[in-house]
Protein backbone atom coordinates (compact mmCIF):
# COMPACT_ATOMS: atom_id res chain seq x y z
CA UNK A 1 0.00 0.00 0.00
CA UNK A 2 1.44 3.56 -0.74
CA UNK A 3 1.38 6.35 1.10
CA UNK A 4 -1.05 8.62 -0.53
CA UNK A 5 0.87 11.97 0.99
CA UNK A 6 3.66 11.03 -0.81
CA UNK A 7 2.08 11.08 -3.98
CA UNK A 8 1.15 14.75 -3.61
CA UNK A 9 3.11 17.34 -5.37
CA UNK A 10 4.94 18.75 -2.15
CA UNK A 11 3.62 22.83 -2.92
CA UNK A 12 -0.02 21.23 -3.06
CA UNK A 13 1.00 19.29 0.28
CA UNK A 14 2.08 22.68 1.92
CA UNK A 15 -0.99 24.02 0.82
CA UNK A 16 -3.00 21.25 2.26
CA UNK A 17 -1.62 21.32 5.54
CA UNK A 18 -2.07 24.98 5.85
CA UNK A 19 -5.81 24.65 4.85
CA UNK A 20 -5.85 21.91 7.88
CA UNK A 21 -4.35 24.05 10.21
CA UNK A 22 -6.60 27.04 9.58
CA UNK A 23 -9.27 24.52 10.49
CA UNK A 24 -8.49 23.27 13.57
CA UNK A 25 -7.71 27.01 14.29
CA UNK A 26 -11.73 27.83 13.14
CA UNK A 27 -13.05 24.68 15.22
CA UNK A 28 -11.58 26.18 18.19
CA UNK A 29 -12.45 29.62 17.60
CA UNK A 30 -16.45 28.80 17.38
CA UNK A 31 -15.93 28.36 21.25
CA UNK A 32 -17.93 30.68 23.49
CA UNK A 33 -18.99 30.96 27.28
CA UNK A 34 -19.36 32.94 30.58
CA UNK A 35 -17.96 31.56 34.08
CA UNK A 36 -18.22 33.07 37.71
CA UNK A 37 -14.61 32.93 38.86
CA UNK A 38 -16.48 34.77 42.07
CA UNK A 39 -14.48 33.37 45.05
CA UNK A 40 -15.08 33.78 49.30
CA UNK A 41 -12.29 35.96 49.41
CA UNK A 42 -11.94 39.88 48.73
CA UNK A 43 -8.72 40.08 46.56
CA UNK A 44 -8.11 42.73 43.96
CA UNK A 45 -6.83 40.27 40.97
CA UNK A 46 -9.15 37.80 38.93
CA UNK A 47 -8.46 34.24 39.68
CA UNK A 48 -6.91 34.05 36.34
CA UNK A 49 -6.67 29.71 36.77
CA UNK A 50 -10.02 29.57 37.07
CA UNK A 51 -11.23 31.69 33.60
CA UNK A 52 -8.05 29.29 31.47
CA UNK A 53 -9.71 26.34 33.03
CA UNK A 54 -13.50 27.15 31.54
CA UNK A 55 -11.96 27.99 28.39
CA UNK A 56 -10.32 24.75 28.34
CA UNK A 57 -13.41 22.68 29.35
CA UNK A 58 -15.62 24.60 26.98
CA UNK A 59 -13.25 23.71 24.07
CA UNK A 60 -12.86 19.82 25.00
CA UNK A 61 -16.73 20.16 25.59
CA UNK A 62 -17.54 22.14 22.28
CA UNK A 63 -15.03 20.50 19.89
CA UNK A 64 -13.69 17.55 21.64
CA UNK A 65 -10.10 19.19 21.40
CA UNK A 66 -7.94 19.50 24.20
CA UNK A 67 -5.90 22.80 24.62
CA UNK A 68 -4.21 25.15 27.01
CA UNK A 69 -5.02 28.28 27.44
CA UNK A 70 -2.86 31.03 29.15
CA UNK A 71 -4.31 34.19 30.15
CA UNK A 72 -2.66 37.32 32.05
CA UNK A 73 -3.05 38.51 35.52
CA UNK A 74 -5.60 41.49 35.76
CA UNK A 75 -7.59 43.04 38.37
CA UNK A 76 -10.67 41.92 39.01
CA UNK A 77 -13.11 45.04 38.03
CA UNK A 78 -15.92 45.30 35.99
CA UNK A 79 -15.52 45.78 32.32
CA UNK A 80 -12.02 45.02 32.37
CA UNK A 81 -11.21 43.26 29.22
CA UNK A 82 -7.96 41.22 28.16
CA UNK A 83 -7.10 38.42 25.67
CA UNK A 84 -6.22 34.59 26.78
CA UNK A 85 -4.72 32.24 24.43
CA UNK A 86 -5.62 28.72 23.52
CA UNK A 87 -2.80 26.40 21.91
CA UNK A 88 -2.46 23.04 21.09
CA UNK A 89 -2.58 20.35 18.85
CA UNK A 90 -4.63 18.70 15.95
CA UNK A 91 -3.54 15.70 13.76
CA UNK A 92 -5.45 15.36 9.95
CA UNK A 93 -4.14 12.65 7.41
CA UNK A 94 -1.08 11.61 9.88
CA UNK A 95 0.49 15.11 10.31
CA UNK A 96 0.11 16.67 13.94
CA UNK A 97 -0.47 20.47 13.02
CA UNK A 98 -0.46 23.20 15.91
CA UNK A 99 -2.78 25.58 16.35
CA UNK A 100 -3.52 28.77 18.45
CA UNK A 101 -6.87 30.85 19.10
CA UNK A 102 -7.47 33.62 20.96
CA UNK A 103 -9.96 34.34 23.45
CA UNK A 104 -11.30 37.76 24.13
CA UNK A 105 -12.65 37.91 28.13
CA UNK A 106 -14.44 40.48 29.13
CA UNK A 107 -15.54 41.10 33.00
CA UNK A 108 -18.98 41.65 33.27
CA UNK A 109 -18.82 42.46 37.01
CA UNK A 110 -16.53 43.21 39.96
CA UNK A 111 -17.23 39.77 41.71
CA UNK A 112 -15.42 37.65 39.11
CA UNK A 113 -18.35 36.61 36.58
CA UNK A 114 -16.92 36.86 33.16
CA UNK A 115 -17.69 36.38 29.33
CA UNK A 116 -15.06 34.81 26.75
CA UNK A 117 -15.40 34.31 22.75
CA UNK A 118 -12.97 33.32 20.16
Amino acid sequence: MTNEISNINPRRRAAALAVAALAAAALVSACGSTTNTTTETTGKKLEIARVEKSIEQSIVGEKHMHATVTCPAVEQKQGVTFTCTATGTVVKGGKTIPFSTPFTVEQVNNKGYVYYHS
